[in-house]
């Protein structure tokens, strides 16, 4: 009989995951109900493959449901994966009003929910595609008091400072990273393009030596 119900929680698994895989979020969800009605319960695990799968297809009206119902229905805690899901729902989809919200209240968590690194680099990640180098900047000063970012949210904060023609300020940090990371190969080109249009070229030559060619290894 202990066998019979493990063999059960690992099918159900499965077959949460082959839907989730698709889209399938409803039939995914429903699952879950029939492991209730069957006498199993069902763990955070099945939960986050639904709502990652929310995140990949940006479905965050249903990602917000599985959410609530986790607390109201289920009993069963959100970890820190399951919220940062719901704010990467939020931020593929721009709502970044949305998305500061999540990231507030999971500020005032001190347990399983508190934000880490993917919290914050979702949420810095794309205010650099928005080109919003003041959010970007605000987020990893916060970040910074209480975690170490990765190299992601260094080079983003970077990038979106020379974009922004920041560039004094983009050489600033490169100089406290290069303390920490290597510097990527790409965002190395990408300071370039953004000196000689900017012809602020002793800032990148000073770092990394001089240039062979003229030409921008990338067209932004």
């Amino acid at each position: 009989m202990y066998w019979d119900r493990q063999i059960s929680i690992v099918t159900y698994s499965a077959m949460i995951f082959a839907r989730a895989n698709f889209g399938r979020h409803e039939e995914a969800y429903e699952l879950i109900n029939t492991m209730v009605k069957s006498g199993l319960t069902p763990t955070l695990y099945n939960f986050n493959i639904i709502l990652e799968s929310c995140q990949q297809y940006g479905n965050n009206h249903f990602a917000r449901r599985v959410i609530i119902d986790m607390y109201s229905v289920f009993y069963i805690k959100p970890d820190v994966d399951s919220w940062n899901y719901l704010l990467g729902c939020y931020t593929s989809q721009q709502k970044m009003l949305n998305a500061e919200k999540i990231l507030d209240w999971m500020k005032t968590q001190v347990d399983v929910a508190k934000p880490n690194v993917k919290s914050y680099r979702l949420l810095i990640v794309q205010y650099c595609r928005l080109k919003c180098p003041d959010q970007v900047h605000r987020l990893f000063t916060e970040m910074i008091e209480s975690m170490e970012p990765d190299i992601e949210c260094w080079s983003r904060l970077v990038e979106v400072l020379a974009r922004s023609k920041s560039i004094p300020e983009a050489f600033q940090y490169i100089d406290k990273m290069k303390e920490k990371f290597s510097i990527p190969l790409k965002l190395q080109h990408i300071l370039l393009s953004c000196c000689r249009r900017n012809n602020t070229m002793l800032e990148y030559t000073s770092r990394f030596g001089e240039v062979q060619t003229k030409q921008d290894p990338y067209e932004l």
